[in-house]
């Protein structure tokens, strides 16, 4: 190496070394809170793809099975039908959904009809879903639903596809 490009070098690093440290003060570390999580889980949605149930992720925030619960109910929206899915369930208000541990507990309106066997797995496996994520200890979920003075059912998340 020339002595110029030996000064060239040096003259680089120099000026690299000056542009380092710009004159920042050191300072002690600072605390920014939690850190990030990632995206939250989904609560998804049971449908029927023929005749068969499937879990679809909902585009509305669902973090209790009373919300989910009363979603599913409303019916499919544009995007699930247009993506040919249906539902066995007529749309109707649940009275209540309530849940504790590994139990939820929907109450319809004395009036309605008994739903289908896949309309009330679909009932089942979304509430159970939905209790799953919001106590995450709870792996398998008992789903009583009932109509009170006309029928009610009771189903397990064990018979639920997986999401």
């Amino acid at each position: 190496m020339s002595r110029r490009q030996v000064l060239r070098v040096a003259s680089a690093c120099t000026g690299l070394a000056a542009l380092a440290s710009c004159a920042i003060p050191a300072s002690d570390v600072v605390d920014a809170g939690a850190p990030a999580t990632g995206l939250p889980p989904v609560t998804p949605l049971y449908f029927l793809s023929k005749g068969q149930l499937v879990a679809v992720p909902t585009s509305e925030t669902a973090t209790t099975p009373d919300e989910a619960v009363r979603i599913l109910l409303r019916g499919p929206d544009q995007t699930v039908r247009e993506r040919g899915l249906t539902t066995a369930l007529s749309p109707i208000k649940p009275e209540s959904v309530q849940s504790h541990g590994a139990t939820v507990s929907i109450r319809l309106p004395s009036v309605a009809k008994r739903f289908p066997r896949l309309g009330l797995d679909q009932l089942v496996c979304t509430a159970a879903a939905a209790q799953v994520l919001a106590a995450p200890d709870v792996t398998s979920v008992i789903v009583v639903i009932s109509a009170p003075g006309a029928w009610h059912y009771t189903g397990n998340s064990t018979v639920c596809p997986q999401a």
